[in-house]
């Protein structure tokens, strides 16, 4: 959970834990990971709104595109990609609100991947944090010259990359903050690193936008918080195991932000192959963030 104000980490916090004044009853040394900053993993969905960032610094005038996605899938390069439905023709911002893969791939399909990098990097990922001061891992892009055009779209709908929860809530900070990267804190007062403008504000506007529509109309619905306006993005990812994508395993993710008060916050989740509830961003991450907003209300 970030201030937005200050880009200041306010909570990071791990579950399963343990109790550190009870460290006898400690048996299982991955509880003292900090998965937040070190879990790798593939961002799905939540990565959409930074890859349309990245085509509209190309090509402004896309925002205004509008693409048929039926019948709900689209076979691309040898492999099938599909949507939870067929959405028909859908807008460029409701291709990010409803998360239509098909869409990213028709939008991504004649893009330089080189542009799509080079816009995830400025945007930190596949970076290391040095700035918090604790343990993190660097996270995975690819090289451009490798990728085949099944690669390079994949890495518009979130595969193909690896990343940690505090890259993309910090990647998600640079939107919310008008399109400057402003590293995070996590120690108050610690020295001041360098700002840097990675998106136009007129960009980064579109794209916070697009990210109220996710949740008005959009698959985040879930995380609607009464008398607030909520921006966000779920994301739902299958992992990789035993050198293929798993049907039954996935990620979820969510990133929000709302204000409270006179402060801005926001929330990054990410629910490990959950069991309870479904298995996506909407299903399950994006409830987790409404209950953590309603409780921060009460007290």
């Amino acid at each position: 959970m970030i201030d937005l104000d200050s880009n200041e980490i306010l909570a990071m916090t791990n579950f399963p834990s343990f109790d550190p004044n009870n460290r006898k009853k400690l048996n299982n040394m991955e509880l003292l990971k900090n998965n937040s900053a070190i879990e790798l993993f593939e961002p799905g969905s939540t990565v959409k709104p930074l890859a349309l960032s990245a085509l509209l610094k190309n090509n402004p005038e896309l925002i205004e595109s509008a693409v048929n996605t039926s019948p709900g899938w689209i076979e691309f390069e040898g492999y099938k990609t599909e949507d939870a439905r067929n959405y028909g023709t859908l807008s460029t911002e409701e291709i990010i609100s409803k998360s239509s893969n098909v869409g990213m791939v028709k939008l991504c399909a004649d893009f330089d991947p080189s542009l799509i990098l080079r816009t995830y990097y400025s945007l930190g990922l596949g970076k290391y944090m040095n700035e918090i001061f604790i343990s993190t891992r660097e996270g995975y892009l690819p090289e451009y010259k490798n990728l085949s055009p099944r690669e390079k779209v994949s890495l518009c709908y979130g595969y193909g990359l690896q990343t940690t929860l505090v890259q993309l809530i910090s990647a998600y900070s640079t939107i919310f903050s008008e399109g400057v990267y402003r590293p995070l804190k996590l120690i108050k007062n610690s020295s001041q690193f360098e700002e840097e403008r990675i998106l136009s504000k007129e960009n980064a506007k579109q794209i916070k936008k697009i990210l109220y529509q996710a949740i008005k109309n959009g698959t985040g619905f879930r995380a609607k918080v009464n008398d607030h306006d909520v921006f966000g993005k779920t994301g739902t990812a299958r992992i990789f195991k035993d050198q293929k994508y798993n049907e039954d395993l996935h990620n979820a993710l969510f990133i929000g932000m709302t204000k409270i008060e006179d402060k801005e916050y926001l929330v990054g989740l990410f629910v490990k192959n959950p069991k309870i509830n479904g298995d996506g961003g909407g299903d399950v991450a994006a409830p987790i963030f409404s209950e953590i907003i309603e409780t921060i209300q009460k007290l």
